[in-house]
C-alpha cells in the first residue's frame, strides 16, 4: 500500500496577488502625487517653481536630482521649505514659508523628491508648460520690478495667486 499523499499541482496565486498589490500601491502613489501637487498650488509654490523648467527658482525635478544622493533628503528639503534658504540656487533667496506646517512641508518634500522617478515625471508633467521666449522676457521684467537689487520682495509687492 502506498502511504504517500497526493501532490497538488502548484497553482500559486502569488504572482497575481503581487501584481495586484503593486498596481494598488502605484495607484495610491498617484493619488498622493495629485494631492501633493494640489498642496503645492495652494501654498503658492508654483509662483516661483515649475515641475521641469526653471522659473524664479529651480525646477522641482532639478531640486529632486540635487537632493537624491543626500542622506535624509526629505528632512533637509522639508526644512528648507519651511525655513527658506539663500545661496543654494544662486543669488535669489527662497523666503521662509511659515504658512506651511511641518507635515505639509514633509509631504511637499517627498513629492518633489519623487519627481526624479521617470514614471512620476510623466504623471506630473501634465500641468507643466514651457515658457516661450516672449513669456520669459515678460517674466524677467515682472521679477525685476517686484524685487529689490538683493532679490527680496519690493515694498508693496503681493504674491501672485
Amino acid at each position: 500500500m502506498n502511504n504517500t499523499k497526493p501532490t497538488r499541482k502548484n497553482t500559486s496565486r502569488a504572482p497575481v496577488l503581487a501584481a495586484s498589490v503593486i498596481a494598488f500601491c502605484f495607484s495610491l502613489h498617484l493619488v498622493d502625487a495629485n494631492a501633493s501637487e494640489q498642496l503645492a498650488t495652494e501654498k503658492n509654490c508654483f509662483n516661483c517653481h515649475a515641475i521641469s523648467i526653471k522659473k524664479i527658482g529651480p525646477s522641482f525635478i532639478a531640486v529632486a536630482t540635487s537632493y537624491a544622493s543626500q542622506s535624509k533628503a526629505n528632512e533637509r528639503l522639508s526644512k528648507k521649505i519651511r525655513e527658506g534658504s539663500w545661496g543654494t540656487w544662486g543669488w535669489r533667496p527662497m523666503p521662509a514659508n511659515t504658512h506651511v506646517n511641518e507635515e505639509e512641508a514633509l509631504q511637499l518634500a517627498l513629492w518633489i523628491l519623487s519627481l526624479k522617478d521617470s514614471e512620476m515625471k510623466e504623471a506630473a508633467l501634465h500641468t507643466n508648460q514651457r515658457l516661450t521666449h516672449d513669456q520669459h522676457i515678460q517674466q524677467q521684467k515682472i521679477e525685476h520690478h517686484r524685487t529689490d537689487r538683493h532679490g527680496t520682495p519690493a515694498a508693496g509687492w503681493i504674491a501672485f495667486q
